[in-house]
């Protein structure tokens, strides 16, 4: 079976704190800051809705 995948694409708007945050959390993770976002969105998504 092939695997599907869906992108969407978003914008988010952030304070400048929070924007410093998620900055340092990809920092200490070693990834960029739109992988962090990514990975964050999936979390939230995934325990608000299941």
């Amino acid at each position: 079976m092939n695997d599907i995948r869906a992108k969407y694409r978003f914008v988010v708007e952030l304070d400048i704190d929070s924007a410093n945050r998620l900055a340092e959390m990809a920092k200490k993770r070693g990834v960029s800051k739109s992988a962090m976002v990514r990975f964050l969105v999936n979390e939230y998504y995934e325990r608000k809705f299941k």
